[in-house]
């Protein structure tokens, strides 16, 4: 089952046949990594989560003078909600399930890492018969991803210059 990325600019990780999908700053969903282990109850983020090892892993990752976002953050409701988690919290998870889930996510990464361009494979007989049209495509998608990569940035940045409000002094409309 393939789910829709929720970031235009992720790489798609795959496991068992399941997306495992990124949020828009490239964490990637620990929900998404528990369907691909098999979606056993003793399993659930939850269990994981409150494991006194994975707090630790957290707090290491908090600490590291490379950390630039939450490491582990949940959404709680809407179409995002879930827990998203770092590539380090993705490693530990699956050394939490068992070895040979942590040797598919592992081996996952690695293609993921080593092959750059992904085809799919009903693309393969089109593609190989006319590689310019492949090249056509790929310039396409980068122009495209550039743009919304582009947008998004603005975005951030217009948002980063709104003042935020005090916790509690909201007025919401009657």
């Amino acid at each position: 089952m393939t789910s829709a990325p929720l970031n235009p600019y992720e790489q798609p990780l795959e496991l068992g046949g399941v997306s495992i999908r990124q949020d828009y700053e490239g964490r990637y969903s620990i929900n998404d990594l528990h369907k691909a282990a098999g979606g056993l109850p003793k399993h659930q983020p939850a269990f994981w989560m409150a494991n006194e090892s994975t707090k630790a892993v957290v707090a290491a990752l908090l600490e590291s003078q490379d950390c630039t976002r939450e490491p582990l953050k949940t959404i709680n409701g809407g179409t995002n909600r879930g827990t998203w988690v770092e590539r380090e919290l993705v490693y530990h998870y699956a050394t939490w399930i068992n070895a040979h889930f942590f040797l598919k996510v592992i081996r996952a990464y690695d293609q993921l890492a080593t092959k750059g361009i992904v085809v799919h494979e009903a693309h393969v007989d089109r593609f190989a018969n006319d590689p310019m049209k492949m090249l056509e495509v790929i310039g396409e998608q980068m122009k495209k991803i550039m743009g919304e990569r582009d947008a998004a940035q603005a975005t951030i940045l217009k948002l980063k210059e709104v003042p935020s409000e005090p916790a509690g002094t909201h007025q919401y409309p009657h």
